[in-house]
């Protein structure tokens, strides 16, 4: 959770470091479905970054380290944001063959073998990461059809996934020249009302939480060392693949 708020609060020094924690912790506790959702979220952060060689072997170690204990839903997923780092490198073959695999996998999707973390990942986000790649891909007409496909097929419970479709749809529109505000607003209307609310929800923050968010404030991080971040998640990664 302390790396998911860096993150979004552009800390992602203190990002990668509260990632690299997170992931000793999930060897330690020899939970490998766990550290594979962490690598699937260090590799989001590189994708942001511009790190996207780094991102895509991610999701490759996201992959291989859950070997014998992902599930289908978690296998599609890996796949996906392997596929959107290699759209960002213009791989394109490689982008479609992670994609197709990502498709055939989640066919096979059963939820009530899924860990409640990927909850999230259906068809709808499927199609939004078809929209993502086929943008970065430079191909506005088919992001724009997956982008249309997602939000027609969600049901407004991911406010966040929901906008970032519609940051892809926006884009894509822009990108072919189409008209944007009329199009955009019955798409979507209700995505940008519905997040601006959720600004002035206020923050319960949990003890130990709290305790974490001390520590950043303080430049502390228990357990994280003197290694660059960057190294000891290589590090941790190569040990969790090959233990």
């Amino acid at each position: 959770m302390a790396a998911r708020m860096g993150h979004d609060s552009g800390h992602h020094g203190l990002t990668q470091r509260y990632f690299v924690q997170a992931l000793r912790l999930a060897q330690t506790a020899e939970d490998r479905r766990l550290a594979g959702s962490i690598l699937s979220a260090m590799n989001l952060q590189a994708t942001f970054l511009g790190r996207f060689t780094e991102a895509a072997n991610l999701a490759r170690a996201a992959l291989l380290g859950t070997e014998r204990h992902r599930t289908a839903t978690m296998t599609a997923q890996s796949r996906a944001m392997e596929a959107r780092a290699l759209a960002r490198l213009g791989e394109e073959a490689s982008c479609s063959a992670a994609l197709s695999k990502a498709t055939s996998i989640l066919d096979r999707q059963n939820t009530s073998e899924d860990p409640e973390s990927i909850n999230y990942f259906d068809n709808a986000e499927l199609s939004a990461e078809f929209g993502h790649c086929f943008r970065d891909l430079k191909q506005p007409g088919q992001a724009t059809a997956y982008a249309e496909l997602c939000l027609g097929g969600t049901d407004g419970s991911y406010i966040r996934s929901d906008f970032f479709a519609t940051m892809v749809l926006a884009d894509s529109l822009l990108d072919r020249g189409t008209g944007l505000p009329r199009r955009l607003g019955r798409t979507r209307p209700q995505t940008p009302t519905r997040v601006r609310p959720m600004r002035r929800v206020p923050h319960r923050v949990p003890g130990p939480s709290r305790s974490l968010l001390r520590n950043h404030h303080r430049g502390r991080l228990p357990g994280a060392g003197d290694q660059p971040p960057s190294l000891a998640a290589q590090r941790l990664t190569a040990s969790l693949l090959y233990a």
